[in-house]
């Protein structure tokens, strides 16, 4: 049996992208505005929990999504894998100036209706960077 090692490393990527996709727009659609529903007491705790636990599904998903498309450029570099890579740079750039300070903010400050209106209005740029990185996989 012969490996073809791009397909086989196409359709993983495809899983992964597929993972961030759903991940984010449930993050986007879902989790982050319903910050705002959280009574103001229960919101450290129940914050600290979801940040300790999201970790498990983001983390693995955040990392392996650059490795793939590094090693699709390192076996073909294309004008695609290169639109992925630097969307996923945006979305980790996002994340570093607008996502983790605001997280870091809503953890010691508890609640605040201000940072949570930013966290889901800056999360749009991660939204929309890997939704086209999803799209732009199903070119590859």
């Amino acid at each position: 049996m012969e490996i073809d090692w791009l397909n086989d490393l196409d359709a993983i990527r495809h899983c992964v992208d597929l993972g961030m996709l759903v991940l984010i727009w449930l993050v986007q659609l879902t989790i982050y505005p319903g910050f705002a529903h959280l009574r103001t007491e229960a919101f450290p705790r129940w914050h600290e929990s979801y940040m300790n636990r999201i970790g498990f599904v983001v983390g693995p998903l955040m990392l392996t999504q650059p490795f793939l498309i590094g090693l699709q450029l390192w076996l073909e570099a294309n004008l695609l894998h290169f639109a992925s890579a630097a969307l996923v740079g945006l979305a980790w750039l996002a994340t570093a100036v607008f996502s983790v300070p605001a997280h870091r903010s809503l953890q010691k400050s508890g609640f605040d209706a201000a940072v949570i209106r930013r966290l889901v209005l800056t999360n749009w740029i991660r939204t929309a960077a890997w939704t086209g990185v999803f799209l732009l996989g199903l070119g590859s």
